[in-house]
């Protein structure tokens, strides 16, 4: 196995967290200009991905440290 491969999962599970996101601000950002007094965003979906970019972003100061 390359030393590489492990994180691959990690940064699709980031990848995917950031499309997650992105997705969330586009919902928004579509729902304020059609209906600007009810802006509404899945918070408990944001801070899941917000919380998985965190994980990710301590693996690899992790990995950084060890190597």
């Amino acid at each position: 196995m390359e030393p590489n491969q492990h994180h691959i999962p990690d940064e699709q599970e980031f990848l995917k967290s950031l499309n997650e996101l992105e997705e969330i601000l586009q919902e928004a950002e579509e729902t304020a200009t059609a209906l600007p007094e009810e802006k509404k965003i899945d918070l408990a979906t944001w801070e899941d991905a917000v919380a998985d970019i965190e994980q990710f972003l301590e693996n690899q100061e992790k990995n950084k440290k060890t190597s």
